[in-house]
């Protein structure tokens, strides 16, 4: 008769949760013996997701308790040893004090992140969230002590992370572990405040082989540090940097991107770019921003955010503000019009805020509805005639691209804010004919997406 722990999936079991985990008390081995009689696939579709979040504060830490764990484990039974098992991995630092008080991060050094990947041959994703990373092997040669050997990564991500000072050398340190990363994200590191920056080599690096980079909201600096690292490196120099991604909240951060553009350019084949107008005047948002230099740029998704202020009286200026944006976006076409031969896909994407939909509609229809009454009213015939040309502009703009297929605007919906069917339909029908050409070869495309909070 079969024994019945020896099947491909133990019944009823997706999760296991380890409270308190503790050294000198290895949970985690003793679940590794409950389990070791389970088939290998079992044991890997246990623990192939593994989240560390400590709920209060203890020491050792429950990072440092976890790789113990998992050494004696291994140490005790290579049976019991789940490493290997492990394909994604969460470190998450933030320990909550009270309901709605976060305390300090908690410290996650490179030296301990470099033992436990050790442990993780399999480890396909890591994400590193709410941590303080001290760079304690600064003083040493990378490629002895931080590089991993031949690690590879499908996706790193790190969410509002830092150093002592801010400072992205370490950042950078923790990048250069692995020698291929497909996706890295790197999101507020150093958090929304002014920091100088320390000077740092980069000749002890070893950057990875990336394919797809994204920096969103970054303290000064960050951003041209991680540019320096892959300027001369392979992702760049072998065309391997195929997709980046930029959210920005400074001019001078479109204006760094620009400089990597003219470096790295020639190998990227979709650029994402957003960027906060309340910092800067939208309609001079693009006005340093160069594609020159990526002539195989097959994707372009650009989303300018117009400042908007939170009330429907202000109905003047918010489609003022949106005529701005989308001539911006014109401009930038038309500046562009020889440098881009293989662009397939532009993408505009509209803020998902309060009366963004009401501001698009009043572009695209010459209509909008007064306030407070909702009584829907036409625009003044000298507004109609500035949204005749923007529209003429842009389809002009556009249309010298030879290779265009597929233009979005896309305009995100919130809940009540959504519009009927009836409502799509008539801006459809609106946008059909401000972009006539575009319209009937089958390019010009109006999505409507629903807006999610996506919290990091």
């Amino acid at each position: 008769m079969r024994d019945p722990t020896d099947c491909a999936v133990p019944p009823e079991l997706e999760l296991i949760v380890l409270n308190h985990l503790l050294a000198d008390k290895p949970a985690l081995a003793s679940c590794s013996l409950v389990c070791s009689r389970w088939l290998p696939p079992t044991r890997k579709h246990l623990f192939r997701e593994i989240t560390l979040k400590p709920t209060m504060r203890l020491n050792p830490t429950p990072f440092e308790s976890f790789l113990r764990t998992l050494e004696i484990a291994e140490e005790t039974n290579p049976e019991w040893a789940i490493g290997s098992c492990i394909e994604k991995l969460t470190i998450d630092g933030s320990v909550w004090k009270g309901r709605l008080t976060p305390s300090p991060m908690l410290t996650c050094s490179l030296s301990f992140l470099r033992r436990l990947l050790s442990k993780l041959p399999q480890l396909a994703s890591l994400r590193a969230k709410l941590l303080l990373m001290p760079n304690d092997i600064v003083e040493r040669p990378y490629a002895d002590q931080a590089a991993l050997n031949n690690f590879k990564l499908d996706k790193l991500v790190v969410v509002d992370c830092t150093a002592k000072g801010h400072d992205p050398h370490h950042l950078l340190a923790l990048i250069s572990m692995f020698s291929s990363i497909d996706s890295l994200s790197i999101i507020n590191w150093g958090g929304y405040m002014q920091h100088p920056i320390s000077e740092f080599s980069l000749s002890s690096l070893s950057p990875p082989l990336v394919r797809s980079l994204a920096i969103e909201w970054v303290s000064p600096g960050v951003a041209p540090a991680i540019y320096a690292l892959f300027a001369n490196s392979p992702s760049v120099t072998a065309g391997h940097l195929a997709h980046i991604y930029l959210d920005a909240s400074k001019n001078s951060e479109l204006l760094e991107f620009a400089g990597f553009a003219r470096i790295a350019g020639a190998a990227f084949r979709q650029v994402d770019l957003r960027a906060n107008s309340e910092l800067f005047s939208a309609d001079h948002l693009l006005d340093d921003v160069s594609l020159v230099n990526c002539s195989a740029l097959r994707s372009l998704m650009l989303c300018m955010e117009p400042t908007f202020d939170d009330h429907a009286s202000f109905g003047d200026r918010h489609a003022r503000n949106t005529r701005e944006v989308l001539s911006a976006y014109a401009l930038f076409f038309q500046l562009h019009r020889a440098a881009l031969p293989m662009l397939t896909t532009v993408r505009f994407e509209m803020k998902p805020i309060v009366w963004m939909l009401d501001a698009f509609v009043r572009v695209a229809r010459d209509t909008f509805p007064e306030w407070p009454s909702k009584a829907i009213t036409m625009v003044s015939a000298e507004e109609a005639e500035m949204n005749r040309a923007l529209w003429e502009f842009l389809e002009d703009a556009l249309g010298s691209f030879p290779a265009l297929e597929r233009v979005e605007f896309v305009l995100y919906e919130r809940g009540q804010e959504a519009l009927t069917e009836e409502a799509k339909d008539h801006l459809r029908s609106a946008l059909e004919g401000r972009l006539p050409e575009l319209w009937s070869r089958g390019v010009a495309h109006l999505v409507f997406e629903t807006f999610v909070f996506r919290p990091r």
